[in-house]
């Protein structure tokens, strides 16, 4: 502050030296004497003296003031940044190494000889013995395989659908094999005169086709014939025939008739089994009794008066024991009514009626 103050006195007195300087300047210039003008003839106009010139006062040169000084900024000085301590990076601690589990060694198990599979008898089967699914059961002695063929069963006749015992017949049989697969053996006569398959039905593949233990336990036509579901039919030739004669259920006794005259050679013939009514589509089978090797001709009638001429009907030989049997087929538009049939052979005329049934 007292810096200051010293310099504004300088400057004061620096400019009031100044105004003294200029004064006296001014004070000792003279004032210049007026020329006296004498009248003079006039001569020769001389040259005009070139006056002198006045010396003109200095102009006074005001001092510039000199420039107050300014105080210089005061710069307040940056604080230093207070250094932050770097910081403390924790080691990670090593971890702790784990010990290795201990494997136990698994025992090397010790090996046990295996026995050898004792080998079992190869089965028996019979020349011509084939594995086959059954599609359905048609009655109690006819089923249908999975390919569409029907196999009619050899040595024995199961009653006809609608005759006393069919239903139970056909139970049995699809109990045991319906939707299952069954072997079929053959006997020599391949199709009966329907085309159908003639053949043994057996439930498992015997070990010897001709134990009768074995017959009995699982071939179905036996099992039909012992359970008393179906009567012995021998057409042609049958190789179980001395068997299934056993199996056959006894006929019932009848009563004695009367004393009568020897009967006629031919009043031996007689139906056996023939159907009483039928519907159509079903196939039905009617059994004669007659004399030995010899033909016999079956005819039907039909409610409408015609002829019937369905596969199986007309002519059959009799075998050995004189039995003869007819299989056929009621047709699809067959009418409704009482159809005739009429069989003759060997000197003797059978006649039967059939009614059938339209649903």
């Amino acid at each position: 502050m007292k810096s200051k103050i010293h310099f504004f006195l300088v400057l004061v007195l620096a400019l009031l030296a100044g105004c003294g300087a200029v004064a006296e300047v001014t004070q000792t210039t003279p004032p210049m004497p007026t020329p006296a003008v004498t009248a003079m003839a006039t001569p020769a106009p001389e040259p005009a003296p070139t006056p002198t010139p006045t010396p003109q006062p200095a102009p006074v040169v005001e001092a510039t003031p000199a420039p107050t000084p300014q105080p210089a900024p005061v710069m307040e000085a940056t604080p230093t940044p207070t250094p932050q301590p770097a910081p403390v990076v924790e080691a990670t601690p090593a971890p702790t190494p784990q010990p290795a589990p201990v494997v136990e060694a698994t025992p090397t198990p010790t090996p046990h000889p295996t026995p050898a599979p004792t080998p079992s008898p190869a089965p028996v089967v019979a020349q011509g013995m084939t594995e086959v699914v059954v599609y359905r059961v048609i009655d109690g002695d006819t089923i249908e395989l999975s390919t569409g063929e029907r196999v009619r069963f050899i040595g024995i006749n199961a009653p006809e659908r609608g005759q006393p015992g069919a239903a139970e017949a056909t139970a049995f049989v699809r109990e045991r094999v319906e939707g299952q697969s069954v072997w079929l053996e053959s006997d020599g006569n391949n199709t009966d005169v329907h085309g159908r398959l003639r053949r043994y039905i057996w439930l498992r593949v015997p070990t010897d086709v001709d134990s009768e233990s074995e017959i009995r336990a699982h071939q179905l036509n036996a099992m039909l014939l012992e359970n008393g579901y179906a009567t012995l039919l021998i057409v042609g030739a049958v190789r179980h025939e001395a068997l299934f004669t056993r199996l056959a259920p006894a006929p019932t006794p009848q009563p004695s008739p009367a004393p009568s005259p020897p009967p006629a050679a031919t009043a031996a013939a007689h139906i056996i089994f023939a159907p009483t009514q039928a519907r159509r589509n079903e196939t039905l089978t009617l059994t004669l009794q007659g004399e030995p090797n010899t033909q016999y001709y079956l005819e039907i009638i039909s409610a409408a008066g015609n002829k019937l001429t369905a596969a199986g009907l007309g002519t059959a030989t009799s075998n050995a024991d004189g039995v003869v049997y007819w299989t056929w087929l009621v047709g699809g538009r067959t009418g409704a009514g009482t159809q005739r049939v009429t069989i003759t052979g060997g000197g003797k005329t059978l006649r039967h009626e059939i009614r059938i049934i339209v649903d």
